[in-house]
């Protein structure tokens, strides 16, 4: 109905000029789709959908949707009709103004006659909102079909679409025949949606391939987290992932008893509820399961980069750091070098030393070869040798030799990279040397063949645990251990346990070796009876005495150089407190020896032995012939003075360059520098500030802030006693705020320099665990990934940044990143039905997923 402040048309059935927008009503028709129609552009079904658009009323003033004057330029379609069908695309404003303000001519309007017939106003009725009439063209258009609609095969775009309806005659034959055409529907679906996008009720393509990619996105990474969980488990605990047979995408499959720890792992996830990873393997292609080998080294490879990354950020972060390298055969026979890096973290100030990698020595073990893996292997790390402080490792010629050594070749580029032998090597050679004595080298070849005795033959070591269990019910042991070959100073706790099962021993050598002959085969009966001649000798008690009571003052300091955190300053004072120790042992050993004695005797009279001296001649070389009265006197001089002299001896000569680089710096530790004058500190720390000056903030303010640092630790002193003076770097570190720069460049520089190479040794127990007789195959990129993950476990694993990297190296069909992410949210509505529409059509000639 018109109301009173309605504008009438004008002549050409259009709008007037001055009409406002708010003059113009929009009646809202619907037009029902057959049921259950498929929308090419989105896919989804649309059932009894209704398309809602205006249609226009000159009567009624109705809020306009846009802020133009609406003409006959821009509300008549038969004004574009010849661009399109040229094939131009309108404006998304044209189309929307078109769709929502068409030109509707009322009851009253004159339609012009063609062929003696006219266009019935009627028609407009029974086939909104479709149907529209154009003043320009004269004749009716199917408005969803000039704007969207595309031809298919078997049919062509001609009447309502490209030209008028002119032929009134037959125009309901027409009209109901277009309804049945496809390209009619799919423009109706499409037109519904430009209405939906442009009135904002609805995303427009691109954000609608956004959501649903992001939304599989989710999905894929879901399904990807689960497997890299289930490696990250293995990894961690060491479980071999692969099995005899690992092939395939059904665990419950005739060859599941012969999968490995993963599948089975992979399937109890399954079993526990992981509904997203049981959905992707009952689903998934077979060559899409992403769980082959091939995908197991590549995650496992992604894994070891994520935490070697976070080792260097550490490192790069304190500058300064040593290098500790040793190497060894491994099961396949391939020399594999061990790289650790030692460095003071720089949040934390802890002293850490960090695996980094294994890097195989396929151009040999000579100091150049060794050298050359060294530097590039650091180089590929990205750290800066230049900042690289020291050096260590063992003693062999090809790492040590003062010329064509690893240690020399690299000071040659790098001179402030100091080269420190392994302390606990040293200790160990002090050991050595020290138990070459004839006496505690023969008692040292009886302990290693009672061992072989007893490991040969089962029956021997139940013959041992029964006399163990009657002789000595109450002890701890029942088994002669292994004498380490690696560590001498681990010896100890051999000999101790060999001591201590003694009496034991000499029952089951008797027991054995009185047996008849049945009962034990030839061997057993003749060595059981050379050991116990040889166990229940005074020789060989007081050697096995006397050698377990000298290597307990060095097993305290076995423990303490092997810690991470230990400073070279701390190592050399516990070397010192044992050398000052056995000095004084060796001054007093009348006394000493004496308390040991006693223990001799104790032990040979459990055996019901009395204690003797070995017999002696005039001329013999290959015997202690020392005079003394007493079986005490014999062998305090024939061992326990021989053996203290040659450890304290050893001490000296070994520890000599380590003592050397420690008392340089050794004075700015607290409990030090109290201890001594400052003139003593500032000599020693001019010598360090000359060697290092490019690690100092401010060379030239040593002396001052040596001064002031000893000022604070004797108010701390004065204050709190000396329980509360720090007694190492590492300790120290911490209270060196910014007011001592340069102090705290001392004890950076303490602290990094290196004690030990136990920790590339500890690498090579994981390198022993992981890559055993079974995996012998094992590459070294997968080795390096997999023992990461089992020496770290400290350094979180993130499993987005390692799926992030996976898709970056290794692009496949599964989406694991948005492709949309970085496009603009609000795309225009008109490249949302052309390269949204691309877009899709392109994604589905691939079976993504």
């Amino acid at each position: 109905m018109a109301q009173a402040n309605a504008k009438p048309l004008d002549s050409s059935g259009a709008y007037p000029p001055t009409t406002k927008p708010e003059e113009i009503n929009t009646e809202v028709a619907t037009y029902a789709l057959p049921a259950s129609q498929l929308c090419p552009l989105t896919g989804h079904t649309y059932t009894d959908v209704s398309l809602s658009m205006a249609v226009p009323s000159p009567a009624v003033p109705v809020a306009s949707s846009t802020s133009s004057v609406p003409s006959a330029s821009c509300n008549d379609v038969g004004h574009y009709i010849n661009e399109i069908a040229k094939g131009v695309q309108l404006a998304d404003d044209d189309k929307y103004c078109l769709l929502r303000q068409h030109f509707s001519p009322d009851a009253r309007y004159a339609f012009p006659r063609h062929d003696g017939r006219a266009f019935q106003h009627r028609w407009l009725q029974t086939y909104q909102p479709w149907l529209v009439f154009s003043a320009t063209c004269g004749g009716g258009f199917c408005l969803p079909c000039v704007l969207f609609a595309r031809s298919y095969r078997g049919s062509s775009l001609g009447v309502f679409a490209r030209r008028p309806l002119m032929n009134f005659r037959k125009a309901l034959e027409l009209l109901d025949d277009h309804m049945t055409k496809q390209f009619h529907r799919d423009a109706i679906v499409r037109a519904d949606g430009f209405l939906s996008v442009m009135d904002g009720k609805r995303e427009n393509v691109i954000q609608q391939t956004n959501t649903a990619l992001a939304d599989k996105v989710a999905v894929n990474r879901k399904k990807l987290t689960s497997i890299i969980k289930v490696i990250l488990l293995c990894g961690r605990q060491n479980f071999p992932l692969r099995g005899h047979r690992d092939a395939g995408t059904d665990v419950e499959s005739d060859g599941a008893a012969h999968h490995g720890n993963f599948w089975a792992l992979v399937d109890f996830r399954v079993d526990a509820g992981d509904s997203c990873l049981g959905e992707h393997l009952s689903t998934a292609p077979a060559n899409a399961t992403y769980m082959s080998g091939d995908i197991q080294n590549q995650l496992v490879s992604i894994i070891g980069d994520h935490i070697t990354r976070q080792i260097v950020a550490r490192v790069k972060a304190a500058k300064l750091f040593t290098v500790i390298a040793d190497e060894v055969t491994d099961v396949s026979n391939k020399e594999q070098l061990g790289l650790v890096i030692r460095y003071v973290e720089a949040s934390s100030r802890i002293v850490r030393e960090d695996f980094v990698t294994f890097v195989e020595c396929d151009q040999g073990v000579t100091g150049e070869a060794l050298a050359k893996v060294i530097v590039e292997a650091i180089q590929q790390l990205g750290l800066d040798l230049s900042n690289m402080r020291g050096q260590c490792y063992d003693g062999a010629f090809n790492m040590s030799g003062a010329t064509k050594g690893v240690a020399a070749r690299i000071a040659q580029s790098y001179p402030l990279a100091l080269y420190l032998h392994c302390a606990s090597h040293c200790l160990n050679l002090v050991v050595v040397s020290s138990l070459q004595d004839n006496m505690v080298r023969n008692m040292m070849g009886v302990v290693d063949r009672a061992l072989v005795f007893f490991n040969a033959h089962p029956k021997r070591q139940t013959a041992l645990e029964h006399a163990a269990s009657a002789t000595q019910p109450d002890t701890a042991s029942q088994k002669v251990k292994d004498l380490c070959r690696t560590r001498w100073v681990q010896r100890l706790d051999a000999l101790e346990a060999f001591l201590n099962l003694l009496p034991s021993l000499v029952v089951c050598f008797q027991e054995i070796s009185e047996a008849p002959a049945a009962a034990w085969s030839r061997n057993s009966l003749i060595d059981a009876k050379g050991l116990l001649s040889r166990v229940t000798t005074t020789e060989f008690v007081s050697a096995l005495v006397i050698t377990n009571k000298c290597l307990g003052y060095v097993r305290g300091i076995t423990s303490s150089l092997q810690s991470e955190a230990r400073d070279i300053a701390h190592a050399m004072a516990d070397v010192h407190t044992v050398q000052e120790t056995l000095e004084k042992v060796r001054a007093d050993v009348d006394k000493h020896h004496g308390d040991w004695f006693k223990v001799v005797e104790s032990t040979c009279a459990k055996m019901n032995v009395n204690p003797s001296v070995p017999r002696s001649c005039g001329r013999q070389t290959h015997r202690d012939n020392v005079p003394a009265d007493t079986p005490s006197e014999y062998y305090k001089r024939s061992i326990s003075i021989p053996l203290l002299n040659h450890m304290v001896g050893e001490m000296k000569s070994r520890f000599t360059s380590h003592h050397r680089t420690a008392l340089q710096a050794f004075c700015v530790v607290p409990s030090i520098l109290l201890s001594s004058s400052i003139a003593e500190a500032n000599t020693a720390i001019n010598k360090l500030v000359g060697t290092y000056s490019v690690d100092f903030p401010s060379a030239a303010s040593v002396e001052s802030e040596l001064h002031c640092w000893h000022t604070k630790w004797s108010n701390v002193w004065n204050e709190h006693g000396e329980p509360a003076i720090p007694t190492s770097a590492a300790l120290s570190l911490p209270h060196a705020s910014q007011m001592f720069p340069n102090i705290r460049a001392i004890l950076q520089l303490l602290c990094t320099l290196p004690v030990t190479s136990c920790s590339s040794e500890r690498s090579f127990s994981a390198l022993k665990r992981i890559k055993d007789r079974e995996r012998s195959t094992m590459g070294n990129e997968r080795l390096t990934g997999l023992a990461l993950l089992h020496i770290h476990h400290d350094i979180p694993v993130s499993i987005d940044a390692v799926i992030d990297e996976f898709a970056r190296r290794h692009p496949r069909r599964m989406h694991l990143t948005n492709i949309f992410a970085t496009a603009p949210q609000a795309a225009a509505p008109d490249s949302a039905l052309t390269v949204g529409s691309d877009l899709i059509s392109s994604h589905q000639s691939t079976a993504y997923y």
